[in-house]
């Protein structure tokens, strides 16, 4: 039986009245007793509730909330459950609370499950996961890295995703929200790189955090980086290239929006700036790639993004090169990159088919590999997860960018403009993850990533069934 036909999910979970009436009570109890010593975590227990409530009055709305606030949530605001790294996100606890919301939909059977290939796809990609775990180097520290967002929680976000997007309406809110998400947090980048102000330090975020006047998230992430002199700006994603990487991933999907007579040509060029922001070479030039070859009907248009990128940006990225070095062509950061990979080649030849096991970059029994190959994605993986994990991990996106790419040229499909600028933003983020650090390693950029791909996923399968 198709899935299309076997999942029925009304779109409000419960609207229970009573339920709602006591956790406005609750909110209104942490209002009362949250005092001015701890902001953060009055903040933190209110936000819960009201995000709660929205859960149980429409899980599929709540979902496209959730894809909205999670790049836009400065990492600052978390709950300190004591001294060193034992803090909890706040979009990390909104996305608990909605597994749970969620997680009751499917004991109610108000959210049923069907097999397809996707699922078969993600089974094996869960399999290369629990195999990684078996063969690595420090079980534990594998098993807690692989719970966290970039590989269990993602996946998981994916088929929550494939599974309430019955309807166009879902996907398009989810692509809406990603894409004004992407807007916000290129605005902030912009005014960090204008003023010099971060905005994880900002007066209101720094009253509302337990970190106070600490210059950083688990050692790094809240003051901005410089580069030549020049700031570079990160919002509220973490680090320059974590929001770098998740506007190239949305770059496609906002042209395709507006090259199809839909305007917001301003939301393009926000994003744009957003991305320039970061000083991302891999980010800005790919993105134009990505864009040279969409408009390669338009003689026009290509020599501006090609005079705008020579005469603009490259004289620009050249002054933030690092003293005694050219930014474009030989900084310091291209030469540690290419060693990198190679100290990632001599890792993974000591354990080839299934790595080290993922988050074993800083253990101490490599101690002796002077650059990390934190760097590079690929290079990342190679050493991690080894050639059964890359090579699932590397299958599971093809099999999702091939599937958008047919979807993107059926004519009768309703939202094509969306599928294809999916499949572009999947396959800039494959190229970066060659070159650079990528989307791929960082939490909030993925999870909208997941997300998005998990409702095209479902809409592509709907439509390939009822043809």
């Amino acid at each position: 039986m198709r899935v299309a036909e076997q999942i029925v999910l009304p779109s409000k979970l419960t609207s229970n009245n009573i339920i709602i009436g006591l956790l406005g009570v609750a909110i209104m109890l942490a209002i009362g007793f949250g005092s001015a010593a701890n902001p953060g975590l009055s903040f933190c227990l209110i936000a819960s509730l009201l995000f709660a409530m929205v859960c149980l009055y429409d899980i599929q709305k709540s979902f496209i909330l959730l894809v909205f606030l999670i790049p836009i949530i400065p990492n600052s605001l978390i709950i300190d459950l004591g001294a060193g790294t034992s803090r909890v996100f706040l979009y990390r606890i909104l996305i608990g609370i909605y597994f749970v919301a969620f997680l009751v939909g499917v004991l109610l059977r108000r959210i049923t499950f069907g097999w397809t290939a996707y699922h078969k796809v993600g089974i094996l990609f869960l399999i290369s996961m629990i195999l990684n775990i078996v063969f690595s180097a420090q079980p534990l520290t594998s098993l807690k890295t692989v719970v966290a967002e970039l590989w269990l929680t993602g996946l998981v976000f994916f088929f929550v995703s494939f599974h309430l997007a019955d309807s166009s309406k879902v996907f398009r809110g989810l692509v809406m929200a990603a894409i004004a998400s992407a807007v916000l947090v290129s605005i902030m980048g912009f005014y960090e790189l204008m003023t010099g102000n971060s905005i994880e330090e900002s007066a209101l975020i720094s009253y509302l955090t337990p970190l106070r006047g600490e210059m950083t998230i688990g050692d790094w992430g809240r003051g901005l980086g410089e580069r030549g002199g020049l700031f570079r700006a990160q919002a509220t994603m973490f680090h320059p290239l974590g929001l770098a990487s998740y506007l190239l991933f949305i770059i496609p999907l906002v042209f395709e929006y507006a090259a199809r007579g839909k305007g917001k040509w301003l939301w393009l060029l926000t994003i744009a700036g957003g991305l320039a922001s970061t000083l991302s070479r891999a980010g800005w030039f790919i993105g134009c790639a990505i864009l040279g070859i969409r408009l390669r009907r338009n003689v026009i248009l290509v020599m501006i993004l090609l005079i705008v990128t020579i005469f603009v940006m490259v004289p620009w990225y050249q002054k933030s090169g690092q003293e005694g070095s050219n930014m474009l062509m030989v900084a310091n950061t291209d030469f540690a990159r290419f060693i990198r990979l190679e100290e990632a080649i001599k890792v993974f030849k000591s354990n080839p088919l299934f790595g080290v096991g993922v988050g074993h970059l800083n253990i101490e029994i490599f101690s002796n590999v002077i650059y990390r190959s934190w760097d590079v994605t690929v290079a990342c993986l190679l050493e991690e997860n080894g050639l059964v994990g890359i090579g699932i991990w590397l299958a599971f996106f093809l099999y999702l960018a091939i599937r958008y790419y047919r979807l993107s040229n059926n004519q009768e499909f309703p939202m094509r403009w969306a599928a294809t600028g999916i499949f572009w933003g999947i396959v800039a983020s494959l190229i970066n993850a060659t070159f650079s650090n990528s989307i791929f390693q960082f939490s909030q950029g993925y999870l909208v990533m997941m997300a998005l791909s998990g409702s095209l996923a479902r809409l592509e399968w709907d439509h390939r069934n009822n043809a």
